[in-house]
């Protein structure tokens, strides 16, 4: 059991029914809001952004973080939380690349740990950038369901 209820469930799977998937005309495919995309989930979106630019890994991993909810419930994040992260070097120094602020995370997420290797470090940060997502779209839910309710 996952603790979730009802009004939880329905929630999540609002957010989730406002991405779709499309692909470019040069290929690759990205998650998308669509057009009729609530209010609410727009400004969550906006808050996981953290700052940056609308991307493809915001976008994706918001959508994979919705799965995770509507499959585990919140209380999953903590064991689930590493498979979310790239898991190649290549991946987390693109990850890094793409949005050079990102930095930060890994510098935040290393303070005074022991360096094991460059994949480690990054994966920290990710990690962090991560948890910063978890918490804005189930503070957003959550947020949704008490204005509902109320």
């Amino acid at each position: 059991m996952n603790g979730l209820t009802v009004a939880g469930y329905h929630h999540i799977n609002l957010a989730r029914g406002a991405f779709e998937l499309r692909t470019r005309p040069i290929g690759g495919a990205f998650y998308t809001l669509t057009d009729d995309a609530p209010g609410w989930v727009r400004d969550m979106v906006m808050d996981a952004h953290d700052g940056e630019a609308p991307n493809d890994w915001r976008y994706g991993k918001i959508v994979e973080i919705l799965d995770v909810l509507h499959e585990h419930g919140i209380g999953a994040f903590g064991s689930v939380l590493n498979e979310l992260c790239d898991m190649y070097t290549d991946d987390l120094l693109r990850w890094v690349a793409d949005y050079l602020p990102r930095q930060e995370y890994v510098l935040d997420a290393n303070e005074g740990e022991l360096v094991t290797s460059l994949g480690t470090i990054i994966e920290r940060g990710q990690v962090l950038a991560l948890s910063g997502m978890v918490q804005v779209i189930s503070s957003a839910i959550t947020a949704e369901m008490v204005r509902v309710a109320s």
